[in-house]
């Protein structure tokens, strides 16, 4: 017969007259003391286990607890870790009813050690109840409230949390309200966040501690008075995705000595990826003639973001097809992305073109959506051409006067050079002529930026590359001059890097207008066509291998790598 079997010949609460309890107990006791003797230890603890539930049942609450810790000091030498705990079990059951809250607590603690070794777990939420029964019985509320919340944490039940919610409102206890200072902020951006404390009751809370569980950051308050307010912030930054409040304890002690320990809800700001969007129209838009929109994508995240949706409407004034989103599956730091659609416009005058926005998310699943600001452009009537830029010798004089006066050359290292391509913005601009040579327009090209800083140039057959660096109204900027013949044309290209965004787009038209401007009236050159966006980054990109190739120059750098697929242009990052 094994001790459950025993056991459930009579139900638990089956009471034994004292002298039963005697007679059994002296026969068990020997069978027990036998065992012990002969080195069966196993079933010596059984015997004493046995002995321990008679006990119980006789209201012998001494011997219960004897004989309990008997049984699990012979089950656990024998490493039988659950028939410990359930001896335990038994001797913080026999203490209860002796009143002894103490050792009930003890014994408690000791079968739910010994049933987690076992993996019992459920048997181990039995233990924690009864120690948390034993403490409120001996009005110690903090260690009640910590047993309970420790056999809620083994499984959920909704009468336990009750029974914590109330204990915790018996004991004086402060308001704890949490804020963010924003909702959302974009990577990079920092947040503080706020915990207001106020203590409601009616007595003085002594030694409160707010913080986080790994200890990154605590305040502690020796005393809050009834009515006193206490506001602790904390201000800090994060990457892309859910920025979780640290503030999520408080601890605290009552005038009777109870220490509690209260969750703060969480709070989290969502932290948005850094996205540059860029809109370009080329050629520019005249009634009734095609144009492109291209919107150029820019991760300047921390984080690689997928499946890359680009939407945009046109207005009512714009003729276009209906605009499927341009799609891309995923975006790495640093990369930049662009999609095109065609269009025609109807009127003249200044219009706004499109609206829209680009939807991603991260690697965790969380998504974003960033608006595109309205694209505004001025749409020339079909009668005649765009008006040049610097249409007028005197205009072109005194624009070019100005930038001679504005630029100087700034002195930089090749190494460095390509280091600050990949961290200035850019735009770009593309020519194409006729009716010149390669060698006229380099020539014109020297002429117009020898105030800036040649830093390097490179020759092939049909190519050259130009690189300069210089200051423009306190700004350091780097100008790339690309020029490549093709068969009865010459293409130029022109890319400008800068270290503000601002004016960014006005300098480099500035600077292209009077190149081409000196071109177009110095020589019999006759502009063809503005290169689209494109064939812009494919011819520069191009010219930009070739420049590395057999250069022997310090610092090897590794150029980005153009993959053209449809509308879509990938760079992968430097």
């Amino acid at each position: 017969m094994t001790m459950f079997d025993w056991l459930s010949k009579k139900p638990p609460d089956a009471s034994i007259k004292k002298k039963d309890y005697e007679k059994m107990s002296v026969k068990l006791l020997k069978k027990g003391e036998s065992s012990a003797k002969k080195g069966d230890l196993a079933n010596a603890a059984y015997v004493y286990h046995m002995l321990s539930v008679l006990a119980r049942r006789a209201g012998e609450w001494d011997d219960g607890i004897k004989y309990a810790l008997q049984a699990a000091s012979y089950s656990e030498t024998e490493k039988k870790t659950f028939n410990a705990g359930w001896s335990y079990r038994s001797a913080s059951l026999a203490a209860m009813k002796k009143g002894d809250h103490k050792s009930t607590v003890e014994y408690a603690l000791r079968g739910a050690e010994k049933f987690l070794e076992s993996k019992s777990v459920y048997a181990a939420q039995w233990c924690y109840k009864t120690a948390a029964l034993a403490s409120k019985n001996d009005g110690i509320t903090d260690k009640a409230i910590k047993f309970y919340e420790k056999a809620c944490s083994i499984e959920h039940d909704d009468d336990l949390k009750n029974e914590v919610y109330k204990l915790k409102h018996t004991i004086s206890h402060p308001r704890v309200d949490q804020y963010a200072e924003k909702e959302e902020v974009v990577e990079g951006e920092h947040v503080r966040f706020e915990v207001v404390v106020e203590n409601h009751s009616k007595e003085t809370l002594n030694r409160i501690s707010i913080g986080d569980r790994n200890a990154c950051i605590s305040h502690d308050v020796d005393k809050l008075k009834p009515g006193e307010v206490r506001i602790f912030s904390y201000e800090t930054s994060g990457k892309v995705g859910r920025l979780h409040s640290p503030y999520n304890f408080i601890t605290w002690e009552s005038e009777k000595g109870d220490t509690l320990d209260f969750e703060i809800a969480p709070i989290s700001v969502l932290v948005r990826p850094k996205i540059q969007i860029t809109p370009h129209i080329h050629p520019d838009p005249v009634v009734s003639k095609v144009s492109k929109i291209v919107l150029l994508v820019k991760n300047l995240s921390s984080n690689t973001l997928y499946d890359i949706k680009v939407d945009i409407d046109f207005d009512e004034n714009v003729q276009a097809p209906h605009s499927n989103p341009k799609e891309f599956d995923k975006l790495l730091p640093g990369d930049e992305y662009g999609a095109s659609w065609s269009m025609k416009m109807g009127i003249p005058g200044k219009h706004r073109i499109a609206r829209g926005s680009v939807t991603m998310h991260d690697d965790k699943g969380v998504k974003y959506e960033e608006y595109i600001r309205p694209v505004i452009a001025n749409v020339a009537d079909s009668a005649g051409p765009p008006k040049k830029a610097f249409e007028g010798d005197e205009h072109f004089r005194t624009e070019k006067a100005h930038l001679d006066r504005s630029i100087t050359a700034y002195p930089v290292a090749q190494s460095l050079y390509y280091e600050l391509e990949k961290q200035f913005f850019h735009q770009q601009r593309g020519y194409t002529f006729r009716n010149i040579k390669g060698s006229i327009l380099m020539k014109h090209v020297t002429d117009n930026c020898k105030d800036m800083e040649l830093v390097s140039e490179h020759k092939f057959e049909g190519e050259v590359m130009l690189r300069y660096s210089f200051r423009l109204e306190n700004v350091h900027h780097l100008l790339t001059v690309v020029i490549k013949e093709d068969e009865d044309f010459v293409h130029l290209i022109l890319k400008l890097y800068s270290e503000s965004r601002e004016h960014l787009d006005e300098n480099l038209d500035r600077i292209a207008g009077i190149i081409r401007h000196t071109i177009t009236t110095g020589t019999d050159a006759h502009e063809v066509e503005k290169v689209e966006i494109k064939k812009v980054i494919n011819i520069i990109d191009s010219v930009v291998q070739r420049s590395k190739i057999g250069s022997g120059e310090e610092g090897e750098v590794v150029e980005k790598d153009i993959n053209v697929h449809d509308s879509v242009v990938q760079r992968t990052k430097a």
